[in-house]
């Protein structure tokens, strides 16, 4: 929360985004990340593939309903 509030009274100073990277860096972080480990542990029997864009496009065109 301190990091917000500094990030939004240095916008407010100078009209710089940079301190809300810091905040913004924490919540993905220490929330977000734990939050997305948590929900594939809880749907491991649902995924499919995991991979890159090529990887997932070519799982989708091999199956495929043709």
């Amino acid at each position: 929360r301190n990091l917000m509030l500094q990030a939004l009274d240095q916008q407010e100073a100078n009209g710089s985004l940079e301190g809300h990277h810091g905040w913004i860096e924490a919540l993905l972080t220490d929330y977000y990340d734990p939050m997305y480990d948590y929900q594939l542990t809880q749907k491991q029997g649902e995924i499919l593939v995991r991979g890159g864009p090529d990887m997932i496009t070519e799982w989708a065109r091999s199956h495929a309903s043709t």
